[in-house]
């Protein structure tokens, strides 16, 4: 968390900054120990959510108006093959946020079919 304090305090009110994205295309590291990481949404809704939650706070600590540009993972929430399926990502409400919030954007990746 304290590279994301550092990070958005330097590039607080920055015009030229439209967004952060804490974590590009992260993956469920280890299903071996937590199987439930196959799972459409479970890592997303689990362990993605509450971390960038924390982040998010730090980004507004400095800037109330800084968007937050937040994934979820890209397997399984997605899966290339039976010609595709594409599931819902597991959150509920944008991390630290309420639907329709203007300082929020769910970036998804999608290299299916």
């Amino acid at each position: 968390m304290n590279y994301w304090d550092h990070v958005s305090a330097r590039f607080a009110n920055n015009p030229y900054v439209v967004g952060y994205d804490p974590l590009n295309e992260p993956f469920p590291a280890n299903p071996a120990r937590d199987p439930l990481l196959l799972t459409p949404g479970h890592m997303d809704q689990k362990y993605l959510a509450p971390m960038y939650e924390k982040v998010f706070e730090k980004y507004q600590s400095h800037d109330k108006m800084q968007q937050m540009w937040f994934e979820p993972v890209p397997f399984p929430d997605e899966v290339g093959i039976l010609s595709g399926a594409v599931f819902p990502v597991g959150f509920q409400t944008p991390p630290g946020g309420d639907m329709g919030s203007n300082i929020h954007v769910l970036n998804d990746h999608t290299y299916c079919c």
